[in-house]
């Protein structure tokens, strides 16, 4: 299995994986990722977390941005299942939430590691640009 940060598209550029049972908000990140960030070359998406967690296994995936409340398997343990199987050295991951019930157990696991943030719905373009840009200088420097 190859893992997160041990290769790049051919461009020089991250493939970050946009996980979310949300269509428009998909889209949304998607296009808000292609106009401001840089680092980011290929955007793949998944609706659930047991797909995000099976295509993040394949390889390939540098960042990830996930939604904490997803069907089946939360967004929470999608992180907590690639935390084990990574040997270590995790993914990047920016969770998002939009429910207030979800909201403080997903800014204490984002605050228990490095490779990760939390950003709250609503959100910005700009919010999401700023919060990758960071995760990947971290990531940078691991």
């Amino acid at each position: 299995m190859r893992i997160a940060g041990d290769e790049m598209t051919e461009t020089g550029r991250k493939t970050l994986l946009v996980v979310d049972d949300d269509p428009d908000m998909r889209g949304y990140v998607r296009r808000a990722v292609s106009r401001l960030c840089p680092f980011v070359g290929e955007v793949r998406e998944a609706s659930t977390g047991h797909q995000a967690l099976e295509m993040v296994r394949r390889g390939g995936i540098e960042l990830l941005i996930t939604d904490v409340q997803l069907p089946g398997l939360d967004g929470i343990s999608l992180c907590r299942q690639l935390d084990s199987s990574t040997g270590g050295r995790p993914c990047p991951v920016l969770l998002i939430s939009g429910e207030s019930s979800r909201t403080s157990d997903a800014f204490e696991f984002a605050a228990s590691g490095p490779h990760r943030a939390f950003l709250s719905k609503p959100f910005n373009a700009h919010q999401i640009s700023t919060a990758l840009a960071a995760l990947e200088e971290s990531a940078e420097r691991r």
